[in-house]
């Protein structure tokens, strides 16, 4: 059984090696706080629609385009980011709630607009339908549709609780 395990493990390694040496992959490069990055401790990397690499954690978010860093919200706790289907990017800032970024502009969402979770949101998804997805530590999920928040915890709806660390699209 030991043996499968190895030899498993060397076919993974060996196609990961393969993705990453691939000339459409091109090179891998690190990036620290030497680099520009806010921080080396992050909690989520994105690739928005223009192909710019969000990286955010203990100390902001992160935008790469290719070539410099960017800094956003600095010193603030970006612990999710996502897009919507019109290009929007989302970012959860620990505390302040959500942030929709597009166009130029900036919404800032919160419990006053009915997001409930708003000040622990640990995950985010835009779906193919339009909607983006908020979960939260301890309150279930928002789901943003039509320019308002519906809310779904574990007393109205049939989510086994109100912690919600994944969100995927089936």
């Amino acid at each position: 059984m030991k043996s499968h395990s190895n030899s498993t493990s060397f076919y993974i390694l060996l196609i990961i090696g393969c993705l990453f040496s691939s000339p459409v992959h091109g090179q891998l490069k690190h990036f620290s706080t030497q680099d520009g990055l806010s921080s080396d401790e992050n909690r989520v990397v994105y690739q928005d629609h223009l192909s710019n690499i969000w990286v955010g954690g203990l100390k902001g978010a992160d935008r790469w385009n290719g070539s410099e860093w960017k800094r956003f919200y600095p010193n603030e706790f970006v612990e999710a980011i996502t897009e919507d289907r019109d290009g929007n990017l989302w970012l959860a800032v620990s505390g302040q709630g959500l942030f929709r970024r597009g166009g130029g502009k900036e919404k800032q969402f919160t419990n006053q607009d009915g997001l409930s979770g708003a000040g622990e949101i640990i995950e985010l998804l835009g779906d193919s339908k339009g909607r983006v997805w908020a979960s939260s530590w301890n309150a279930g999920i928002d789901v943003f549709q039509d320019d308002e928040w519906t809310h779904f915890n574990s007393s109205n709806s049939d989510l086994g609780g109100n912690i919600v660390d994944v969100l995927f699209e089936d």
